[in-house]
């Protein structure tokens, strides 16, 4: 997602509008958020559980991603109308993460 999260991915320049006011939304869509980066919005989460807790480099990315691409990712979803899903998907990364605290407290120095 780091390579193709960006502000204002689909080139709208006005924030104020709705999706619905957006000409020619789909096209735009389409052509700014292929499949790949579609699938990666909606189930990096469910990717990221899968992981073992404890994955130092794992959890700087994620730690990236967050301070870096999280407003973009949540525009992404916004604009494929998938806005309830930012919850879950935010509750499904922060359970892996309170895991990786938790067996980093139990792992020996």
């Amino acid at each position: 997602m780091s390579v193709g999260l960006k502000r204002d991915i689909c080139d709208i320049s006005d924030a104020s509008l709705l999706n619905k006011e957006v000409e020619d939304l789909d096209s735009k869509l389409a052509h700014a958020v292929p499949p790949w980066l579609r699938y990666a919005c909606l189930h990096w989460a469910a990717h990221l559980a899968l992981a073992p807790p404890g994955d130092q480099e794992l959890m700087e990315k994620l730690d990236t991603f967050c301070s870096s691409y999280l407003l973009y990712w949540i525009e992404v979803l916004s604009l494929l109308s998938l806005l309830p899903n930012v919850l879950p998907i935010i509750r499904q990364a922060r359970d892996w993460a309170v895991s990786f605290s938790s067996s980093s407290i139990n792992d020996p120095i």
